[in-house]
């Protein structure tokens, strides 16, 4: 799908150096929302060892960790460090092709089981196994056996809902759950907020569903009485 006619540019994945005001492009079809394609997924009966959605890396070596006053608000820190890839995920990303190692990402618990982050890869390594993160981090540092997987893959669009933006090129592609000709596909444009209230009182909304923004659906200042 071609989306230059719906936006003059697509909105950066979120990363570790994204700000607080990240409003992401999303892809609906009939209602359902169109995952970012990724390795491993849930349930997949060719991976059952990574039912949940995770693989785990096999070693982390740090090669160096810093702090500096221009790193994102709500960070402590951050490093430079290599993962090392389990052999089968090795063996998966063999089959990537160079375009897509270079946009690739990891979503992570690295430096903690409870606290998760978006992760740009770099030196995307096949013969060694491994791969370079980069930039700031909160908690720690990176931990062996940390869960992640990765995304922004076309080469993983293998199931409906499935969905890969070029964004250079401001092309979406898509497994669709059902017949496109037969759906809708809704994409989100709108940035502003839906309403904007502003030195008010008494306002109801009532029987409303408020959907399919990149903004926030309502904002208020000033404002007593709002149900």
């Amino acid at each position: 799908l071609d989306l230059s006619p719906y936006a003059d540019e697509i909105p950066e994945i979120r990363d570790q150096y994204s700000s607080d005001m990240y409003l992401p492009m999303e892809f609906y079809q009939d209602g359902k929302l169109l995952r970012n394609a990724r390795f491993p997924r849930e349930n997949d009966p060719a991976y059952p060892q990574y039912e949940d959605g995770f693989t785990r890396n096999t070693g982390t070596e740090v090669l160096e960790t810093y702090k500096r006053e221009d790193l994102p608000r709500g960070y402590d820190g951050g490093l430079r460090a290599t993962i090392r890839m389990a052999d089968d995920v090795l063996e998966r990303a063999r089959h990537y092709s160079g375009a897509t190692t270079e946009h690739l990402y990891m979503f992570a618990y690295l430096t903690q089981e409870w606290r998760d982050q978006t992760f740009r890869v770099f030196d995307f390594d096949l013969e060694k196994g491994t791969f370079l993160i980069d930039g700031p981090t909160v908690n720690g540092t990176a931990r062996p056996n940390s869960r992640y997987y990765f995304f922004n893959l076309p080469e993983e669009i293998t199931n409906p809902g499935d969905c890969y933006v070029d964004r250079e090129n401001r092309v979406l592609y898509f497994y669709p759950y059902i017949d496109p000709a037969q759906s809708e596909l809704l994409i989100t444009v709108q940035e502003q907020p839906m309403f904007a209230l502003e030195d008010v009182e008494d306002v109801s909304f009532e029987n409303i569903c408020f959907n399919y923004t990149r903004g926030s659906a309502i904002t208020a200042e000033r404002v007593t009485g709002l149900t």
